[in-house]
């Protein structure tokens, strides 16, 4: 009888590449392949030699023989003869199998098999002939394992009993969940317990027995719960119940596994390796239970496969990204979320490994009989703002992958239009069409226009073609359409590099004759004077005087008073750009030590930000002194991450310096001696600005404050960052931890993992609330916001309940970056205002899709009243952000500065 399936046994690996004994069982293997064309070929091995597994080495060889990859699977947990067999008959199911080993240990091999009740051959790789001693040593060897086995089987049999628990109701782990299991019905005290232990991060909250207790929902609950709080006891519980018989369980597991790889970027290369392996050896002996459901799709919010693809993807390294390469064989849904998990790699890691690209350039043409996966050309632009592989080589076939995807609409298309921004090959030409059709969606238009300018010059000759055919052609001109984003974008674009005749001409038509002053209605005059000044800025880099940047925003006094305000503020941000690309010294210097002090907030906080970012600026602690005293929280953080970025702007003359400078008869200076110190002013200003009370949501302004400290080493602000150091959210504490890591002797400082005071937590816990619909009225029309608490239900409560109190009432929409988001809900507009108290963060392994609704972070656990919503499908989103619901509405018509006029809850 023909084997099902074909088991080569591991063994040692040399340098990367098969050592001899599994360089002859690869040989033997490939024959097995060949004489029996149906079985599938396990390779069995998950020993690490030297950072590379067995199972990899004897896959890539077996496929380099000719053996196709759809037939090969790795098995990659075993670390011996017995966990090698017990592992690939659980991926092998059913039937006969195949043993492959070298010829002195199959007999062993073959006897562990039976006595492990399987019906296996052998099939022998010769070894070549040895001297007699080694060879009767060998096979005394043999002879004595042999007569173990039965004791060998037997106590592994009884380990695994003795470990594992009664099992609960059986659900599937690896088929598809139909709904995520709904908060609502949960109603015993110690589910609620475990949803107010999740608010306030407390592992010891969530009782033992919900993990262990046969009713479903309360595991659910548990995993829930322990995922969102992710200290070490959490993890380790996470690790357990990791195993469940559950989906959502699984899920949940998983997913809180891998938290700790997202929000602490110095977790250990071996804590990550640690999370890896446990998820791919969760995710193996699912497959090998669900096999039967390949091609199936997850209806699913959250289901496992989702979420040990985001973990794998968090965590990252070579082991993650090749079992997800493995994924994208499998069905669309786990082939997907390897195609997100594998650009989260690709954009930590700068690229992916050549046989990782090479897989998903197959999984694009649809290999192995499949459908194509556009999503699997995202890894090769993850972002739009960023060349993640310009260290690598070319890819090959990427740009003819991605010219063939632009013909199928459908939001994959989007990942086709970034790889070619990338792609070797790839020419303005393929995506003129996608800029210019007017049916082209705006998120689509917008990520064609900036992969162009990846192209360089012949991709900035079509932007410019782009930017001059929608240049307002009068001051009537409203631009209240979706366009004016992708123009905004053009003309930005522009910008970036030095002018040419071509980008010159479109440019000027931008930037009327004399810049007359601006009027008509709010909307039309914002977006005029945007595209105004940007133009200005580009046609004068370096010269912030230059009377069309000066002019840019000039509008008519006739005009509201706050509008005024805000061209003011976009003139002056105008000048700032000029002037950031150029030498600041003399006038510039002036200049923006001007705006650094007397300018609105956004203003003030741009200059302070360039202070820090240009030596030659020289000191300026008068500026950051009066900075640091300021009302505004933003302008106070700004400043202080002006002196974290450049400490010496806080510095003056030593006092022994000035001395000696003034003395005829002083000595030449000694280099070796420092000229300079820290204003003691500046301490004090500094000191001042911990000393004001500041919010909890005030997390940025937090931050920085710790990076001055740290940068300055000033130890009577010790205890500032002790305080961040035992704070609720993981993002102070690190921020604590950093300050205090340069304060405190080597080796002395706290890890600062243990939270000092866990608060009082939300009555929305242990009550979630309804859905919720939010109405804007805003300056371009009306929005709304349908909110559902299925995800998040503090957070949900909380925007409501703002909404309901007028906080979002008149407040601008402050940040808008075409084609990806909206963020709105800070009443000072700058980005750094809040509502008091912060948000623990209710995170889930959910995609971000166009039209969704998140929490917005500084942060683990820092989100308050601000939140956004998505233009396009964001996968770098998915996983670290809540998950508030759906939004409607002319979202693509909103431009910075678009004011909601009233919100109202339903």
């Amino acid at each position: 009888m023909a084997p099902s399936a074909i088991l080569v046994l591991g063994a040692r690996v040399r340098s990367g590449r098969a050592g001899p004994a599994l360089s002859r069982r690869i040989e033997a293997a490939s024959e097995a392949a060949a004489r029996w064309p149906d079985a599938a070929v396990i390779v069995c091995g998950g020993r690490a030699w030297d950072g590379v597994v067995e199972a990899d080495v004897m896959a890539r060889a077996l496929a380099e023989r000719g053996v196709h990859e759809g037939r090969i699977v790795r098995e990659r947990l075993s670390l011996n003869t017995v966990e090698n067999l017990r592992h690939g008959a659980a991926l092998a199911r059913t039937g006969r199998l195949a043993v492959v080993t070298c010829d002195w240990h199959e007999p062993r091999a073959i006897a562990i098999a039976r006595a492990m009740g399987l019906d296996a051959v052998g099939f022998a790789a010769r070894a070549p002939e040895s001297a007699w001693p080694r060879r009767l040593a060998r096979a005394a060897r043999e002879r004595l394992l042999r007569a173990l086995i039965p004791l060998v089987v037997v106590l592994a049999v009884l380990a695994t009993i003795a470990c594992r628990r009664a099992p609960p109701p059986h659900t599937d782990a690896g088929a598809p969940l139909a709904a995520l299991s709904s908060l609502a019905t949960v109603s015993s005290a110690e589910l609620v317990a475990a949803r107010v232990a999740a608010d306030l991060r407390q592992s010891e909250g969530v009782a033992a027995t919900l993990a262990s207790s046969p009713d479903v929902a309360a595991r659910r609950a548990a995993a829930r719960a322990l995922s969102q709080i992710g200290d070490p006891g959490a993890i380790e519980r996470l690790g357990r119940s990791l195993v469940d018989e559950d989906a959502e369980v699984v899920a949940w597991s998983a997913y809180g596994l891998g938290l700790p790889c997202d929000v602490d970027p110095e977790l250990s290369r071996e804590d990550r390796a640690r999370i890896v392996r446990a998820v791919v050896a969760r995710s193996l002996s699912l497959e090998a239970r669900a096999l039967s459901l390949e091609g199936k799709q997850a209806t699913a919010a959250i289901d496992p496969w989702r979420a040990i693809a985001w973990t794998l993807g968090r965590c990252g390294g070579i082991e993650a990204s090749r079992e997800l390469a493995r994924w994208l064989r499998r069905d669309v849904t786990r082939a997907r979320a390897a195609a997100w998990a594998l650009g989260a790699i690709a954009h930590r890691d700068h690229g992916l490994e050549d046989d990782v690209a090479n897989a998903l350039i197959d999984a694009v043409r649809g290999g192995d009989g499949g459908a194509p996966l556009d999503d699997a050309l995202y890894p090769f632009a993850p972002s739009s703002l960023r060349n993640d592989w310009a260290s690598r080589p070319p890819t090959p076939g990427l740009a003819e992958v991605a010219r063939a995807r632009l013909a199928t609409a459908g939001p994959g298309r989007v990942f086709a239009i970034r790889a070619l921004g990338r792609a070797e090959g790839a020419k303005p030409d393929d995506l003129r069409a996608i800029v210019n059709d007017p049916v082209t969606p705006e998120n689509e238009r917008v990520e064609a226009l900036r992969a162009l300018h990846w192209m360089g010059a012949g991709g900035d000759a079509e932007i410019a073609a782009f930017a001059t055919r929608n240049a307002p052609v009068d001051d009537a001109a409203t631009l209240e359409v979706p366009v004016f984003g992708a123009v905004r974008v053009a003309v930005e674009l522009l910008g970036d590099r030095a002018p040419t005749p071509t980008t010159l001409t479109s440019l000027r038509a931008f930037v009327p004759k004399g810049m007359p002053p601006l009027s008509g209605s709010p909307n039309a005059v914002r977006r005029r004077a945007t595209l105004r000044c940007l133009a200005a800025t580009a046609l004068h880099p370096g010269k912030p005087g230059e009377a069309e940047v000066v002019r840019c925003a000039a509008h008519d006094p006739s005009l509201p008073v706050p509008l005024r305000a805000e061209l003011d503020a976009l003139r002056d941000l105008a000048r700032l750009a000029a002037l950031d690309r150029s030498e600041i010294t003399g006038d510039r210097r002036e200049l923006l030590l001007k705006l650094a002090r007397d300018g609105v907030p956004r203003v003030r906080e741009r200059a302070l930000g360039m202070l820090g970012k240009h030596a030659e600026a020289e000191e300026a602690p008068e500026i950051v002194i009066k900075a640091l005293a300021a009302k505004s929280h933003g302008v106070v953080a700004a400043a202080a991450q002006a002196i974290a970025d450049r400490p010496s702007v806080a510095f003056v003359l030593s006092k022994k310096a000035i001395e000696k400078a003034l003395d005829p008869s002083a000595p030449p200076p000694d280099k070796t001696e420092p000229d300079r110190t820290v204003e003691p002013k500046v301490l004090e200003a500094l000191d001042g600005a911990l000393s004001r009370p500041l919010e909890e949501a005030d997390a940025e302004t937090k931050t920085a404050l710790a990076a001055a400290v740290s940068a300055l080493k000033h130890q009577k602000a010790r205890g500032f960052a002790l305080r961040l150091c035992g704070d609720r959210s993981p993002a102070m504490r690190r921020a604590g931890r950093d300050a205090l890591a340069r304060l405190d002797p080597p080796g002395k400082a706290p890890t600062c993992t243990t939270i000092d005071d866990h608060g009082t937590a939300s009555p929305h816990a242990s009550a979630p609330p309804a859905k919720k619909t939010l109405r804007l009225e805003t300056s371009v029309g009306a929005l709304t916001l349908a909110l559902d608490p299925v995800i998040a239900p503090v957070a949900v409560a909380r925007v409501a309940e703002l909404a309901a109190s007028g906080f979002y009432d008149g407040t601008p929409i402050h940040r808008v970056v075409p084609g990806f988001v909206v963020q709105l809900g800070d009443p000072g507009g700058d980005g750094y205002g809040g509502a008091h108290s912060a948000l623990r963060c209710e995170t889930a392994p959910v995609a971000f899709e166009e039209g969704d609704v998140g929490v917005a972070l500084a942060g683990r656990d820092t989100g308050s009243s601000q939140i956004f919503v998505m233009l396009g499908r964001a996968p770098h989103l998915d996983g670290s952000y809540a998950w508030l619901g759906k939004a409607s509405g002319p979202w693509a018509k909103i431009a910075e500065g678009d004011v909601i006029v009233r919100a109202s809850v339903e």
